[in-house]
């Protein structure tokens, strides 16, 4: 796999134009200028939110880097400091309605107002949903089970797992948009980033607190846009894939979903934090400022492939599995169909495929599927 570039706190060229000025209004490359302005990108101390406020640094936008770890946000902010940008620490729990207050009003007194809001801040556990009311002991998952790998704190119900990813997941953005919103209506305009998932628009064993509140940050997303847009407030959604970050780590260097992510994913490898670089300066630069409730994916392509490899070169079509993907989440035994399909439109160079996809299924499909 591609890994992951140097450049995340590098600097980036300025962008510049030798087009002859013949259009009204902004040249190409003010499109994307955020000079001037500031953006508060929640859960930036580390992986993709600070990757996303060094690239709204690099557009000229002051950074408010957010957790709250103290120090790490310090870290980030000094590491932007040092690119020759603006960025300004702050730390404070997006969760906390009454923080939140405090902290939108130190921003606004400290630098006037606040145009762009990322509400990147968001986690996950995992547990299996039939057992949410058993209590588990947390001792560490055997290494073949990657998706128990992460829930290894003791005796913590499954109830207490749905609240705590509520209440991150989708309290928090519903706060800090209210509360920034209110900023912004009175500035006249502004840009709210709502970071989802590609688990907003697929689902997979395990993480339903997750796989609902992403689907509902795509909701928050679409009324807000309505609700906000006569006030020139743009509202709109990115959802990443998998992408490299310490969080991930851990799947990442299990050979069985590395395959799984790579074969899926049509562009081949794991994204990088860079690679939203260039979706979250669109989305809160004048460049959009007709784009509104819109849930931009940068995944790849994943959350549009059926599972063809993408590392077959004869580029065999898959024509009666586009219709029918349904098959990899379905019944007992789903696995075994999908395998058969597979060997019958596979080409011998990929044959081995279709094992790949199986980590998405429950451990008593695979089972089933492999009878």
């Amino acid at each position: 796999m591609r890994a992951p570039s140097s450049r995340l706190f590098g600097g980036r060229q300025p962008l510049t134009s030798t087009c002859a000025a013949g259009f009204e209004g902004r040249s190409g490359t003010d499109l994307f200028d955020l000079t001037g302005k500031v953006a508060l990108v929640t859960g930036s101390s580390m992986g993709l939110g600070a990757g996303m406020a060094a690239g709204l640094a690099q557009a000229g936008a002051h950074v408010i880097i957010n957790s709250r770890k103290a120090d790490a946000c310090a870290a980030v902010a000094e590491k932007i400091q040092s690119m020759g940008c603006k960025a300004t620490a702050m730390a404070f729990d997006v969760t906390d309605e009454k923080s939140v207050v405090k902290a939108v009003k130190k921003i606004v007194k400290q630098l006037g107002t606040i145009d762009i809001l990322v509400n990147n801040a968001g986690s996950t556990r995992r547990s299996p949903f039939l057992e949410s009311s058993t209590v588990r002991t947390g001792r560490p998952a055997p290494l073949r089970s990657w998706r128990l790998a992460l829930t290894t704190s003791n005796r913590r119900r499954a109830q207490e797992d749905l609240d705590f990813v509520v209440k991150l997941n989708l309290n928090g953005p519903y706060i800090c948009a209210r509360e920034v919103g209110k900023v912004m209506k009175e500035a006249g305009g502004g840009k709210i980033i709502n970071i989802s998932s590609l688990m907003s628009v697929l689902g997979r064993a395990t993480i339903q607190p997750y796989n609902a509140t992403k689907f509902a940050i795509n909701g928050l997303t679409r009324g807000l846009a309505c609700e906000l847009g006569p006030y020139g407030i743009q509202v709109n959604g990115i959802g990443p894939g998998y992408f490299v970050t310490d969080l991930t780590q851990e799947l990442l260097d299990r050979p069985d979903f590395n395959k799984f992510v790579r074969t899926r994913t049509p562009a081949g490898y794991w994204g990088v934090p860079e690679d939203l670089q260039g979706a979250v300066i669109f989305l809160a630069s004048p460049a959009s400022n007709y784009v509104s409730g819109h849930n931009l994916m940068v995944d790849g392509g994943m959350s549009v492939s059926c599972g063809a490899p993408h590392c077959c070169p004869h580029k065999t079509p898959l024509p009666s599995l586009a219709h029918s993907s349904g098959l990899l989440w379905g019944p007992n035994g789903s696995a075994r169909v999908f395998s058969v399909l597979a060997a019958r439109y596979l080409r011998p160079c990929c044959a081995g495929a279709a094992d790949s996809l199986l980590p998405l299924l429950p451990d008593q499909e695979m089972a089933a599927g492999r009878k």
